[in-house]
């Protein structure tokens, strides 16, 4: 199972979480750009795995991923920087016990972004 993670609409995505063997998620961003809608993610970001991920994605450059570790949330932001990997930065660290107090304290509106899961 996968999920796309991106900040532009684009045929690319910038990152994918893939689910792995323990039922958890690894999350790769992209290694090399094939062209016409093709990339590898062989980038693994974080060296741990995540309980839970959910991209709050959008077309207008800037999206976000909470990230479930250890029954704590974080969050990592996705900005467009004229490439297609876009620039990305964890702005909240895990200590949240909650995805909705996390956003709500950033004032982030999840109903704002698509393919919201």
């Amino acid at each position: 199972m996968e999920k796309l993670i991106h900040c532009i609409d684009a045929s690319i995505t910038a990152m994918i979480a893939l689910s792995n063997k323990s039922n958890k998620w690894d999350i790769f961003a992209i290694s090399k750009v094939h062209g016409m809608g093709k990339a590898d993610y062989n980038n693994k970001v974080f060296d741990f795995d995540f309980i839970e991920v959910v991209p709050l994605n959008t077309s207008t450059g800037l999206s976000y991923l909470c990230l479930n570790k250890d029954n704590k949330w974080g969050l990592l932001e996705l900005k467009y920087n004229d490439t297609i990997q876009c620039e990305w930065k964890l702005i909240a660290d895990f200590i949240y016990d909650d995805m909705d107090s996390m956003l709500k304290e950033r004032k982030i509106d999840k109903s704002n972004f698509m393919d919201y899961m």
